[in-house]
């Protein structure tokens, strides 16, 4: 079988998100109240100011909805295309946020000037540049540079959204309503195609991960997924402001 074409396992994939990813966060607040509350009652009313720094890893926040919208599909199958058509728009709009998050630690001078860099077929070229930055080639005839060439297309359809003309012969039983559900839609999205997509777009972040990962020095947070993996981290401190 095809390693590309073999099915996803959507509970285990559901399964595999962090948890606890609001405890710590959780924790580090409870404490700042308590240390802000006993300074505040010994030195008086006053206000506290807490600088925070950080990052949020938006891939994958957005790889978190494919794989939620997956699941929800195989068990509500009623109504299940249009969460297929939300897993296909942010699988596609995983791998984009996943090649700014590559792209600027690969290159940090080139994403800072992204749009003057990248300007035209802006995904395109970012897919080409990480891919020369991670030392590794792309076959764009073949999968899965064909799903993610098909993702492009329906998310610019979306994004861009116009009436869809429809024009055709459909044959069907005497008695029967003619079988037409979502129009021109029907043959761009799918259980099968979401599927793939989901597969397709994790192959390419894969194969760049670890080609760069040799690339990558003394960064904690790249890890060894490209979308598995805590989707925040952030410190601070806090001071306290007394009015007297």
């Amino acid at each position: 079988m095809d390693e590309l074409a073999k099915p996803v396992d959507l509970a285990a994939a559901y399964r595999r998100r962090p948890k606890g990813r609001g405890k710590a966060r959780q924790g580090k607040a409870r404490q700042g109240r308590r240390q802000r509350g006993s300074e505040l009652s010994t030195r008086g009313e006053g206000q506290a100011v807490t600088d925070i720094q950080g990052e949020q890893f938006v891939h994958r926040e957005l790889w978190r909805v494919v794989g939620r919208q997956l699941a929800h599909a195989e068990a509500n199958p009623k109504g299940s295309f249009y969460d297929h058509l939300v897993a296909m728009v942010f699988a596609f709009l995983s791998l984009e946020a996943y090649l700014n998050f590559a792209g600027a630690r690969l290159d940090s001078a080139t994403w800072q000037n992204e749009r003057t860099s990248f300007r035209g077929n802006g995904f395109q070229r970012k897919l080409a540049k990480v891919s020369e930055l991670a030392g590794i080639a792309l076959d764009p005839s073949s999968r899965p540079l064909t799903t993610i060439r098909d993702l492009n297309k329906l998310r610019d359809m979306m994004a861009h959204g116009k009436t869809l003309p429809i024009a055709e012969t459909l044959h069907h039983t005497v008695g029967e309503p003619p079988p037409l559900n979502h129009g021109p839609l029907d043959a761009l999205v799918s259980r099968q195609q979401a599927e793939t997509a989901m597969a397709d777009v994790l192959e390419v972040a894969q194969r760049i991960h670890m080609a760069a990962a040799t690339r990558i020095q003394n960064d904690p947070w790249w890890g060894d997924s490209p979308f598995d993996g805590i989707t925040l981290h952030a410190g601070g401190s806090t001071r306290i402001d007394v009015r007297n």
